[in-house]
């Protein structure tokens, strides 16, 4: 996508580069700053290098406990002010071009790329007329200097800034400048600046590396080895080598509707999730103004299954197995000192550190419990697409804690042998203490359905597989309504998304629940002062638009579905990219990973459904919407890839993952059956 200064849009924000380990927003200029002006209009991320899990020291100073440690922030300075200035986001290629006019007349054109597989940042720059005493720098800022101690020194072209890092972690770590022509070195205490002078027509690179022992056995080594490749192989041959990692991700599964907002902002979503992924799981964003890279089960999940969907397995399998690999965690916080493996319960941090701990502030949100419920369907949702039967009995002594948790210690019962889910916080805007709420009584019956799904599949608990199904059916019939439709709770007062729960994410509901359909479209009539996390902004975010979407989706109501769709889309940003809320008089968090998540799994269940035994293509996009093509993962462990032309279909083409069993579909067009 293009973005032309000209335009002076209200929403611009700096486009995202990222790798999942580190990321940053990049300028005009590819520098990574974020003019105060800019941060303060749109809330958004600061302009610093980031790597995602290295931490600050936890301190009563810090506003929220053991915020990001950053690596410092890059800029340019040619003794000139940019006037005017375009730039091009190439999502499916993974880096930024752009051109820049300055006061004095001259242009400077750039492209600027992080590399998938290494923490490596490269800006090229082609210069119209001659350039003098400029500089190339590398700000230290006030965090990193007071949690790491820097040694610089000059090996040849290469600047290493070694840094004995004392914070959360204790570690060392290197930053590596590069310039590929000759440059002064001058520092300060807080900046090194590369001067260097350019010829008309001249292009000139410059790099920026960063690798640290916390999780690497030798990282001077590698660095070492990406110095050489600099050397040898160049700007362009480097850049080559990031786009196929890029087209071959797109490639994993993607989207083509004919629709050019629509397509774009799909792929946009997919860029910025794969930004995001990180080597545990998908946090909001890496960065200072998204909660600080910690985990939200909540959030990750709706990143997680746009992956899962969209056919990239291998980073989608990431989500349940960082989550399995800190149940001990989870169940020391909620299991009695007997450890008896019929108690043993899960309770998940809400905000989760890397190594599992709680990293929250203290607040009413600590008694959310909903979040186990996307956890256990998460993990069981990749069973579905993959058939992995192994990783399933990894993940089963989670998603049997998860449903412990809520039969020990959150359900209810009845004299009359009814029962409902006790008080807790729901989604936050409902308030705290809320009883046996709409949203949390969903996610838990989802839960007790897929332990029961797992215990039989793989063949144990059968007692305990038979008292989910009873809880399951209780809490079913306590799913609290006023009588012609589902509520977020008994009394309450407001409106919420909340009521589409019962489809997205948990479909616990059947299509023809009257009082399910009612709800949503009451909901609708309040969504413009309901339609967003907080009590701010005058109509729906762009992931509430999606979530509704997909419930809509879910109950193959294809007008709703795209209605929701075409209501997100009108809130994407100068890149098609995700915020949190854009509105004129609301702007937060742009490049905010779950609604991005949201956005694709809407795309993606308009254009495929499925159930492991029938696959249902078009089950919510509008007739009108007669040419698209896909490549989605379905249940069943399937990959569908598909070609349909005048709502006829040209390509049918089913394969199986590897851990998969082939099978014979029922295959299902806009509803009808075909084969």
């Amino acid at each position: 996508m293009i973005y032309q200064s000209k335009q002076n849009r209200k929403d611009y924000a700096p486009p995202l580069l990222g790798n999942g380990d580190i990321a940053f927003t990049a300028d005009c200029e590819g520098a990574v700053v974020l003019h105060p002006e800019i941060a303060s209009r749109i809330q958004a991320h600061s302009g610093y290098i980031f790597r995602a899990g290295r931490r600050q020291s936890m301190s009563p100073l810090h506003p929220a406990p053991a915020p990001l440690l950053n690596f410092g922030s890059l800029k340019f300075d040619f003794h000139d002010s940019v006037t005017d200035f375009t730039q091009v986001l190439h999502e499916t290629d993974g880096y930024i071009s752009s051109s820049c006019t300055y006061q004095s007349g001259n242009q400077i054109h750039s492209r600027y790329f992080v590399h998938p597989k290494f923490n490596l940042y490269a800006v090229e720059k082609q210069f119209e007329v001659p350039v003098s005493d400029a500089r190339f720098t590398l700000l230290l800022t006030e965090e990193l200097l007071q949690d790491a101690t820097p040694t610089i020194t000059q090996n040849g072209n290469f600047v290493h800034v070694d840094l004995a890092v004392k914070a959360y972690e204790k570690y060392n770590a290197r930053i590596v400048l590069y310039c590929d022509k000759a440059y002064a070195l001058e520092r300060t205490e807080t900046e090194i600046n590369l001067r260097f002078s350019a010829k008309n027509g001249e292009t000139v690179c410059f790099y920026y590396l960063l690798e640290d022992d916390l999780y690497c056995d030798n990282p001077i080594g590698a660095l070492n080895d990406w110095q050489a490749r600099i050397k040898a192989e160049g700007f362009n041959n480097l850049l080559a080598e990031a786009k196929q990692n890029w087209n071959t991700y797109h490639h994993q599964g993607f989207v083509q509707t004919g629709n050019t907002l629509l397509d774009s902002a799909y792929r946009t979503a997919m860029y910025h999730l794969k930004c995001y992924t990180t080597r545990w799981s998908v946090p909001v964003g890496i960065t200072d103004k998204c909660w600080h890279g910690k985990f939200f089960a909540f959030d990750e999940y709706y990143a997680y299954l746009a992956l899962l969907e969209s056919g990239k397995t291998d980073l989608a399998k990431r989500v349940p197995a960082f989550r399995a690999s800190i149940l001990d965690k989870a169940t020391y916080r909620a299991t009695d000192y007997s450890k008896n493996p019929d108690t043993v319960q899960a309770r998940y941090p809400w905000q989760t550190g890397e190594h599992g701990e709680e990293l929250s502030r203290r607040g009413f949100w600590e008694d959310h419990i909903f979040h186990m419920a996307v956890i256990a369907l998460g993990a069981f949702e990749y069973y579905e697409h993959t058939e992995d039967i192994e990783f399933l009995k990894e993940c089963y002594p989670m998603i049997k804690a998860c449903a412990k948790f809520y039969t020990l210690s959150a359900v209810y019962k009845n004299p009359d042998g009814s029962m409902y889910v006790g008080k807790c916080t729901d989604l936050e805007r409902l308030g705290a203490s809320v009883e046996n709420p709409f949203f949390t009584s969903c996610g838990i019956i989802k839960t007790l359905e897929v332990c029961a799904k797992a215990s039989e599949i793989l063949d144990t608990d059968t007692d305990y597989r038979a008292e989910c199904l009873k809880i399951k059916e209780a809490l079913l019939a306590s799913l609290p309504h006023d009588g012609d439709k589902y509520v977020p709770f008994k009394g309450c007062t407001q409106k919420s998304i909340a009521v589409c729960t019962g489809k997205y994410p948990f479909d616990v509901l059947s299509n023809d629940d009257l009082k399910l359909s009612t709800a949503l479209y009451d909901f609708m009539q309040y969504e413009t002062t309901y339609g967003n996390m907080y009590p701010l902004g005058k109509k729906m975010s762009i992931w509430y638009a999606a979530w509704k979407s997909l419930a809509f989706a879910r109950m193959g109501n294809a007008k709703e579905a795209f209605r929701g769709i075409e209501q997100a889309l009108r809130s994407v940003g100068v890149f098609t990219e995700c915020f949190e809320i854009n509105e004129n008089d609301a702007l937060y968090r742009p490049w905010f990973s779950t609604a991005a998540g949201v956005l694709c799994s809407a795309v993606n269940e308009s254009l495929l459904q499925s159930d492991g035994k029938n696959i249902y293509l078009l089950p919510a996009l509008p007739e009108h919407i007669k040419n698209v093509s896909f490549k989605l993962s379905a249940k069943g462990g399937a990959t569908v890839e598909a070609v349909i032309q005048n709502n006829q279909i040209q390509k049918l083409d089913i394969s199986f993952k590897q851990t998969a069993t082939p099978k014979q579909f029922n295959i299902y067009l806009r509803g009808n059956l075909i084969k």
